[in-house]
């Protein structure tokens, strides 16, 4: 039998990028890197800065929670579809209101249904500040970037499986 060095393939799918598609609430599709340890690390290193100490010939390591989140953001939210100003507001209380008088503001008359139903489209801004205000997006995208099973082909092989299985057994 040939024997493989694993070494390489672990340290490669270490530093693959896998994206999948996750539906956060009805309509609402984010696009999620997965993140890795070697991920955590990038994104965590755009969060720290050097600072030089007065009266010295030393730097201080800063951590900037603020360049954390941006980079975090940037990383691992790849897109997204179904956005609404509607959704928006069940995420960050209030943004239906606002958004309604700043389109009253520019000479803009809608219902409130059509406002509702606009679409806001992914840029990294928008990602980044969703993430710095809503406590509950920003838990979700945390917590299902780093669950592997989630992201695993093979679970989901499984539990097809599993389902084939059991419908073979229900038809006996």
């Amino acid at each position: 039998m040939e024997k493989t060095d694993f070494v390489k393939y672990i340290k490669k799918a270490g530093k693959s990028e896998r994206i999948k598609e996750f539906e956060y609430v009805d309509g609402f599709f984010v696009k999620l890197a997965y993140a890795s340890k070697f991920i955590w690390n990038q994104v965590s290193e755009a969060g720290r800065s050097n600072k030089p100490i007065p009266r010295g010939r030393k730097e201080e390591d800063r951590f900037d929670e603020q360049k954390l989140r941006k980079a975090y953001a940037l990383r691992i939210i790849q897109g997204w579809s179904g956005l609404t100003v509607e959704i928006m507001d069940a995420l960050i209380p209030g943004f239906f209101d606002i958004t309604k008088a700043g389109l009253l503001e520019s000479g803009q008359t809608k219902t409130d249904e059509e406002i509702a139903e606009i679409e806001i489209e992914y840029n990294e801004d928008t990602a980044s500040t969703l993430v710095e205000n809503s406590m509950d997006f920003d838990n979700w995208v945390f917590d299902t970037s780093r669950d592997t099973e989630k992201f695993q082909n093979i679970a989901e092989r499984k539990k097809k499986e599993y389902e084939n299985l059991e419908s073979s057994q229900k038809e006996v």
